[in-house]
């Protein structure tokens, strides 16, 4: 008899002589909640030292979630990193977010590092397609469906607009390796100690503050050709050594030719005007803080307007940034100095439902419009009248008009009618429409549908008439 072999027994083998490998590392990772002042001292482990069979059955333990991020697969890479080398220590979690967490490592020459372990199995940031779709550095697909090869694309896109944000000279932690969802990145702290949100710190001059954000999101758009889409005091660190602001969590970012980029930095001043405006800082309206960041209004000489069209690929020069820096200051002030309106709701509250095209094709036609109105305001497409007219066809069928000419009138009021509910404008979606438009028409269209099933001829009526039956 021929013996056939197991291959599962083998892949099980391979699989668990890789982590006994990797088990001595055990001691140098910890993913409780990190302490900087006890982070070299009493490291707990929290990855237990399995028991390992010569034959073991495959179990959900294989594939279980530590700390919503750490599986078996994560373990691994973590491993890895700590035997070539490149980390010493995992020392311990500094936050936790919807789609990753950031703990805290050291390397064996002392260097603090941060690293970003994306969710993949304990996913609750599922809404990425939007991000994704339209950008054309991820032209070639995104694949929803399988939630590892998903995050994997996140930790990429992050990782690319880190770069393209070092290479602009924007503050925001420096990229250093990129392992599947595992990010290894600049610490932004010191002494070991992170620095704080924007949200939590204590700002010395809340203006000084403003202006440098106004300041960070004009270079972002103009320099790096990117949108945060993300942008609050959750995502920007101050720091109050320097009472500068650093921009982190830029996974979400897209290009400023994006289909939806507009819409991302609307949203983007919304939650920076706002959070200012309570915190007691003279700012502009969302309308001029908006314009103020998608104009071209520095006066740039010609060698810094063709950097500005340069090759992302190339490195700003310094002095570009400080250029761009003393023109940049002084445009703000006058900006907020000329900024009457301080009632941010009441003046801007249509500016961020309005649809704002991005290019000549997005440019609604204006004509057609106007047309559309015309043919709604037109008796025509009213459903009673409609109604009434099928009901002036049934009475006119009875009347003394010949054979012949009744069914002629039949037919054409019948074609009549059914190419008037085929051209329903009220159902037709209209290019550019907001979320509020889009909310009425499909009311508007539920509403019609729901009138025509109460007056709705059965089918087997409809066939008794026509003598079909």
């Amino acid at each position: 008899m021929n013996k056939t072999k197991d291959f599962s027994v083998s892949v099980d083998k391979t699989y668990q002589r890789k982590i006994q490998k990797y088990e001595k590392y055990d001691s140098k990772i910890s993913l409780s909640c990190y302490e900087p002042a006890v982070s070299n001292q009493n490291i707990e482990t929290c990855l237990q030292m399995q028991e390992v069979g010569e034959c073991r059955e495959k179990d959900k333990s294989d594939r279980a979630t530590i700390e919503q991020v750490i599986d078996p697969k994560t373990r691994l890479i973590l491993c890895r990193l700590i035997h070539k080398g490149i980390l010493e220590l995992i020392n311990g979690c500094i936050s936790t977010g919807k789609e990753a967490n950031v703990y805290h490592s050291q390397t064996p020459n002392g260097d603090h590092c941060a690293i970003k372990i994306y969710k993949t199995s304990v996913l609750v940031f599922r809404d990425r397609e939007k991000y994704v779709i339209g950008d054309y550095r991820f032209r070639r697909g995104y694949r929803k469906r399988n939630p590892t090869q998903m995050v994997r694309l996140w930790a990429e896109k992050e990782f690319r607009n880190l770069i393209r944000l070092q290479k602009a000279k924007i503050r925001s932690p420096k990229p250093i390796l990129l392992n599947s969802h595992v990010l290894l990145m600049e610490f932004m702290g010191k002494d070991g100690w992170p620095t704080q949100t924007l949200q939590k710190a204590r700002v010395c001059d809340i203006d000084k503050t403003y202006k440098d954000c106004v300041r960070l999101m004009y270079q972002i758009y103009n320099v790096a050709n990117l949108v945060h889409a993300d942008l609050s005091e959750f995502n920007m660190l101050y720091d109050n050594s320097s009472e500068l602001l650093t921009v982190i969590d830029v996974s979400q970012a897209v290009e400023h030719d994006h289909p939806n980029a507009f819409h991302f930095l609307r949203k983007d001043c919304k939650n920076v005007t706002h959070f200012f405006y309570k915190s007691g800082a003279n700012v502009m309206s969302l309308t001029r803080l908006f314009d103020f960041i998608i104009k071209r209004t520095v006066a740039f000489e010609d060698g810094y307007k063709n950097r500005i069209k340069r090759n992302l690929n190339e490195t700003v020069s310094d002095d570009y940034m400080t250029f761009l820096d003393v023109h940049l200051e002084n445009l703000i002030d006058s900006m907020i100095e000329e900024s009457f309106d301080q009632d941010i709701g009441l003046d801007d509250t249509g500016f961020i439902h309005d649809y704002l095209p991005r290019t000549l094709h997005d440019v609604v036609n204006l004509e057609d419009e106007n047309e559309q109105d015309r043919l709604q305001k037109s008796h025509l497409f009213d459903n009673k009248n409609i109604r009434d007219l099928s009901i002036n066809d049934d009475q006119s069928e009875n009347s003394n008009v010949s054979k012949s000419s009744c069914l002629n009138t039949e037919s054409d009021d019948d074609t009549f009618i059914e190419n008037v509910d085929k051209i329903d404008l009220t159902i037709i979606r209209p290019r550019g429409e907001d979320l509020a438009s889009k909310k009425e028409r499909k009311n508007a269209a539920r509403l019609i549908r729901k009138e025509k099933l109460k007056t709705k001829v059965p089918k087997y009526i409809k066939k008794k008439k026509s003598g079909k039956l």
